[in-house]
């Protein structure tokens, strides 16, 4: 079950919140936070709490990780204004700290939205219709504005919420008046009529899609809803639609419109939840159970099926018999290591939003489709000290599945990680001494506890690892591979192609060669199709000729965190294409090929430039192209360098946790091959005990070499 926090809840926002996750579909644990125990809000969450006035930011943000680390927070849903602000400012650093996502719009955005002169001029260059608007204190543009429209006008503060502060305006005198108040205060012709006013929610995904919008028609009693009617009304969503698409907010925002006689004009945009939130949710349009998904649960988001509908508001109590104060923060006990299941995908996401940084490799679904394909059962080992969390997912396979070994093998397992980038993940940078101590003491314990005889794992080469594992084994460095700085901007990027790169798109562009993105993977078998025709071609390990019911469960698996990109020649056929991955603002290039056909062209620097492109849209991070073959510098790693100078190294990581079991297992391994007349094909292999063997040549007479023959198939482990 999920956990979300929600702030605010003694307020409309905060109530609505809490009404909204109670409709989802997704159970939801809420708890509850107010600065004051008399709020109604708290009676209707699982877990309430006081926190300090957000004012006090210091002492509110220390009560916040606080308490998400020690009620395991998905999610933070502000209920309050002065909260959102506070909450979005620190928003990373509360990730970082304690796995939870605030969520809220950027501070800039948020910026935008709360400053109804920033509102104004945002919309005027937005390519929408706006109010005309001035400054209040601007004695040329009031003067021009009540030209222009007369009276009455609308007044209003610059910074506020819910009407507080507005005014009709009929005069000059009562311009003069509002004057005196000294409040900064924007003035704006008044919409008309009174009776066509909207609100319109729109909730933008992770990847900047919208997942939907859900217009209401509504009248206001104190400036907050009353009564509202679903309205679909298809100009109002797409004029709605058009500005949230302009401001790119993340997750939830709201527009308030009226549909004039010149079309629908936006007077206010609050890029948060907001007070429908819960009416919204009974017609089909649920903005708490879109984030859980989106942000939580790393689903792609439904489109939302609206009904059509009426809300009508009424006063109600709660009742208490006596004044309970909410319940204590009690923080987790120290030094503390749990082991993880894919069954506990929840668990296992919340772990990874608190690590500094992770990608699709780490996720529970890549791994469950690792166990699926038979690779082991997958387990993440998860430590917690001192506000610090280390975790390390691993694979873990049975020795007894390798006949090789016989009874020696016993029920011993090793552990190796997943096809990829893996190794152990921080909450922070960097951990303190005591910290990486504890951590490598207590997997220790809980690799031997479930008798894993060694451990190997690829390393993330975006990720620093190699501190925390100094003292357990070997970090063995294999070579180099090549990312793409995304924080950089799009035309330094490009900067750094090789020459050669950038003539050949350009080429490939004067061709007529297309690169688009595949959301609906039309093409998934035709890509196959195209990476199985490039190993054959290069002469690929079997290993990494993967069937066609991978490429499915990877779609299935890694749903909206997965792209396929496709190239089409000028004669329409595809050419090329690669699967590339987003996941915590870092997009990996996973697998891709070329037809025979097309290497005369050569399209792949063409889906490079089309995925970097794409993923600055995205606003990711990195783009990591990964390495060689096997880590070498050849072809393929000096392809990839031709479109970036940067550099990060790639190393393997090798544990003996067992040394006595591990060298028995070695020595019988041995004898096995001596039995059957094999030879180890290469001395570095890891585990020794699961090298490839090949027949033993044995020579005859000079210059004379013969296999010797076996009844049964030479067994390969890697």
């Amino acid at each position: 079950m999920i956990t979300i926090l929600i702030t605010g809840v003694g307020g409309p926002l905060g109530q609505a919140l809490i009404k909204a996750a109670r409709q989802s579909t997704i159970p939801c644990r809420v708890v509850g936070t107010d600065r004051n125990s008399l709020s109604t809000g708290l009676d209707w969450v699982d877990s309430p709490h006081l926190l300090a006035n957000a004012s006090d930011a210091e002492s509110y943000l220390a009560g916040v990780r606080q308490l998400c680390s020690a009620e395991a927070v998905s999610l933070i849903l502000p209920g309050s204004d002065a909260e959102l602000s506070l909450l979005s400012a620190n928003a990373e650093a509360l990730r970082a700290a304690t796995g939870a996502i605030v969520v809220a719009s950027p501070p800039a955005v948020l910026r935008i939205s709360m400053d109804k002169w920033e509102t104004s001029r945002f919309l005027e260059g937005a390519g929408v219709h706006f109010p005309r608007t001035s400054a209040l204190d601007n004695e040329a543009t009031v003067n021009g504005l009540v030209a222009e429209f007369g009276f009455p006008l609308i007044a209003k503060p610059c910074l506020g919420s819910g009407s507080r502060g507005l005014h009709k305006v009929r005069s000059w005198e009562d311009i003069g008046y509002l004057r005196t108040l000294g409040t900064a205060m924007v003035l704006q012709e008044y919409l008309q009529p009174d009776t066509q006013e909207y609100t319109v929610a729109v909730y933008t995904q992770r990847d900047g899609r919208q997942a939907g919008s859900i217009a209401m028609k509504r009248e206001l009693v104190a400036g907050n809803t009353y009564r509202a009617w679903v309205d679909q009304n298809p100009v109002v969503l797409a004029e709605a639609e058009a500005i949230v698409r302009a401001l790119r907010p993340s997750g939830p925002c709201n527009v308030q419109l009226r549909l004039t006689p010149r079309g629908p004009v936006a007077f206010e945009i609050n890029a948060r939840f907001s007070g429908t939130t819960a009416m919204r949710a009974h017609f089909g349009f649920n903005e708490v159970e879109m984030a859980v998904r989106d942000l939580a649960l790393y689903e792609p988001v439904p489109a939302p099926t609206i009904r059509p509908g009426i809300a009508l508001r009424f006063w109600d109590e709660v009742y208490r018999d006596a004044e309970v104060p909410p319940e204590t923060v009690q923080k987790p006990s120290a030094g503390a290591m749990r082991v993880l299941t894919t069954a506990q995908a929840e668990e296992w996401n919340a772990v990874l939003r608190r690590t500094a940084q992770h990608d699709f490799y780490f996720l529970p679904s890549y791994h469950a489709l690792a166990e699926q394909r038979g690779e082991g059962e997958a387990r993440l080992f998860v430590y917690e000290r001192d506000g610090y969390l280390v975790a390390l997912p691993l694979m873990l396979r049975s020795l007894a599945d390798l006949p090789e070994l016989g009874a020696a093998a016993g029920s011993c397992h090793d552990a190796s990680s997943v096809y990829g980038y893996a190794g152990p993940l921080t909450s922070h940078e960097e951990v303190p001494e005591p910290v990486r101590r504890g951590f490598q003491a207590a997997l220790a314990e809980s690799l031997r506890e479930l008798q894993v005889v060694c451990a190997f794992s690829r390393l993330n080469p975006l990720v620093p690892q190699h501190a925390l594992l100094d003292g357990l084994g070997e970090c063995r460095t294999a070579g180099q591979t090549v990312s793409i700085d995304l924080t950089l901007s799009p035309e330094a990027q490009r900067a750094r192609f090789r020459s050669a790169a950038r003539t050949r798109i350009n080429r490939l562009v004067r061709e007529g060669v297309t690169c688009a993105i595949d959301r609906e993977k039309r093409h998934l078998r035709e890509f196959v199709s195209i990476y199985h025709e490039t190993m054959r071609r290069v002469g690929a390990h079997n290993a990494y000729f993967f069937d066609e019911e991978y490429f499915v469960g990877l779609v299935r698996s890694l749903g909206s965190a997965l792209e396929l990109f496709i190239v089409t020649m000028p004669d329409g056929e595809l050419g090329a294409g690669g699967l590339f991955t987003l996941c915590d603002g870092v997009v990996q290039y996973h697998l891709g090929g070329t037809r025979d056909a097309a290497l005369k062209l050569s399209p792949m620097p063409l889906v490079f430039e089309t995925v970097r492109l794409w993923a600055n849209e995205q606003r990711a991070r990195v783009l990591h192209l990964g390495g060689g073959v096997g880590a070498k510098a050849d072809s393929l790693f000096h392809f990839k360098s031709g479109f970036s100078d940067r550099r990060h190294d790639f190393a393997t990581w090798r544990w003996i946790v067992a040394p006595e079991v591990y060298r028995a297992l070695g020595e019988e391994r041995q004898r096995w091959n001596a039995e059957h007349h094999l030879d180890t094909a290469t001395s570095e292999f890891f585990p020794a005990y699961r090298q490839p063997a090949r027949p033993r040549l044995e020579t005859c007479a000079p210059g004379v070499v013969v296999h010797q023959q076996q009844p049964s198939a030479i067994a390969v482990h890697g």
